[in-house]
This record gives C-alpha cells, sequence and structure tokens, in this order.
C-alpha cells in the first residue's frame, strides 16, 4: 500500500467529506479520489459508498473495519522511517484540542529543548478517539478532559480549572456581577468534544428549556470567526479563554455559581513498553510539574 493512499483515507474518516480532505492535505479533490480508488483495488473491497447527492461520506462496514489497520499501518510506517534516519525515539500523542493549545503544545517544546533526540507525533481529535488511540496502543499517552473507565488503562487527572464566560460584547452586570439571566441563548456556542453533565444542569437551571444553541463546535479556536462576526458568548476554561482573547477581542467574566471544574486527564497504557518506561516516566513527572508551575 502507498503511504499516501492510507493517509488520505484517513484523513477522509476525519473530514467525512472530500472537498475538505482534499483541503487539508492540499491536493485536488480527483486526486484524493484517485487514491481512494487505487487503495480499494489494492483491498479488494469498497471503503466508501458512493451515490449521487451525497456530501458527506460515508463508510461501508468494510470501511469501517479498516479504520484502526489504516492506523497500525501508518504508526508503523512513520516508525520504520524513524528507524531508517536513525531517531527512533518517539513519544506518540492523542490529546484534544484545548488541551494540546494551552498545555500540551506548550510543554513539547519545553521538553523537547531538553531532550534533542526526541521525535513526537501528534493527533488531536476529540476526547473520545484519545480514549480508543491510547487503548489501541496507537498512542503513547493520551490527554482528555473526562473520565472513563478502561481497563488497560491508567487515567490521572493533572490538572483542573474553574470555567468562565467569555464574550465578544460587554455582557449585561449588576453591581460588580454578570447578569447570567440577561445572557442570550440563542447567541452561545457551545463547546463540545467531552462529557460535560454539570454545564448542561447549568445551562438548564438558568435558561431552562432553551434547548441547542445556533452554534457546537469542538474546537475552541474554530470559533473565533464567529465571535468576530456577531455578539456571542460561550462557556469556556479559563485558560482556552486567555488564548481566545489573544486572537479576538473577547469579554472574560468569572462565574460565581461554577458548574463542575474542567478537568484534564492524562491516560497511558499499563502494559508501556518496558525498553521506554524511563521516557514515559520523566515525561509523565516533567508535565505534571510543567502544570503546577504555570496555574492557569
Amino acid at each position: 500500500m502507498e503511504r499516501s493512499d492510507v493517509e488520505t483515507f484517513l484523513e477522509i474518516v476525519r473530514t467525512r467529506n472530500i472537498t475538505k480532505a482534499a483541503a487539508q492535505l492540499f491536493v485536488s479533490q480527483s486526486t484524493v479520489s484517485s487514491r481512494l480508488k487505487n487503495l480499494e483495488n489494492e483491498l479488494g473491497f469498497a471503503l466508501v459508498i458512493r451515490g449521487k447527492g451525497r456530501h458527506t461520506i460515508e463508510l461501508t462496514s468494510k470501511g469501517e473495519e479498516f479504520i484502526s489497520l489504516a492506523e497500525r499501518w501508518s504508526l508503523l510506517h512513520e516508525e520504520a522511517e524513524s528507524l531508517r534516519a536513525g531517531s527512533f525515539t518517539r513519544l506518540r500523542v492523542a490529546v484534544n484540542e484545548s488541551s494540546y493549545h494551552t498545555r500540551i503544545a506548550p510543554f513539547l517544546l519545553e521538553y523537547g529543548h531538553d531532550n534533542p533526540g526526541l521525535r513526537y507525533a501528534v493527533r488531536i481529535c476529540d476526547s473520545e478517539q484519545v480514549y480508543e488511540l491510547t487503548n489501541k496502543g496507537l498512542a503513547d499517552f493520551g490527554f482528555a478532559s473526562y473520565e472513563a473507565d478502561y481497563p488497560r488503562l491508567r487515567v490521572e487527572e493533572i490538572e483542573r480549572q474553574e470555567l468562565c464566560i467569555i464574550s465578544s460584547a460587554p455582557l449585561p452586570e449588576t453591581g460588580s456581577r454578570l447578569d447570567i439571566a440577561r445572557l442570550d441563548p440563542a447567541c452561545e456556542i457551545r463547546f463540545s468534544g467531552g462529557h460535560f453533565k454539570s454545564m448542561e444542569q447549568w445551562r438548564e437551571k438558568h435558561h431552562p428549556g432553551a434547548g441547542e444553541p445556533a452554534l457546537t463546535v469542538n474546537a475552541g479556536l474554530g470559533a473565533l470567526r464567529f465571535f468576530r462576526d456577531a455578539p456571542r458568548w460561550a462557556i469556556s476554561p479559563l485558560n482556552m479563554a486567555h488564548l481566545l482573547a489573544r486572537y479576538a477581542p473577547l469579554h472574560i467574566y468569572p462565574l460565581e455559581e461554577q458548574p463542575q471544574p474542567w478537568r484534564m486527564f492524562m491516560l497511558r497504557r499499563r502494559d508501556a513498553e518496558g525498553s521506554r518506561q524511563a521516557l514515559f516516566d520523566d515525561f509523565a513527572a516533567r508535565l505534571r510539574e510543567h502544570i503546577a508551575a504555570d496555574p492557569a
């Protein structure tokens, strides 16, 4: 199999759209379609369901089954290339978007300065996929925004933060307090990607029966365009709020009545590779120190 064909299939899986996959890969739509057809011909079965008028990609049953094989093949190919280049020391990281931008990326830069021979393979995805990749051994470390029970995984809470409200326009205040009751539910941008029942309960208390917001997005940075377009607000962890405020003129308001705090969990396989155990332990210890030294 050609690496470009496999990577194209995985991008199609991620975007569920040929046009978006082509844009992410910086190739034409016809190239994406050609690579997908090459892979199907080599495998001997269809990976996607084709039909006129389809705007999103639907996988066949064999296409769904092939995802995990394609992921493993891609990672093994990367490791073989690293071995050929003489730089096999590599950490595979799966991380949700908010944790990546606010915590993990800055730490990887710091840790990389002290370990110049180390290479990273980072996958940014929703927390649910973080668990799946780490559980399958396709990531050495995972970072997710909720806790789940996987027998193969050690799940450790390494950070928690209070939530706040961010807004692209000044919000009504009573004295020094934000008047939450006057927030317009129709203007909310809802950040998804984790399991936040306490936030749902908070919304129902202050805006009963409001239903779904106009926009739900699983990436904080992906909401910037919408904040600039019209007066909107969102509930956000503090560090993500400060990150977004670097790129847009946003107002940040503390929440006096807090839902449960946002939390970040570090995932590791219990059967981590013995030859690299010292590296894994050092990486985890240094990350804890990094977060403790720079609280949100």
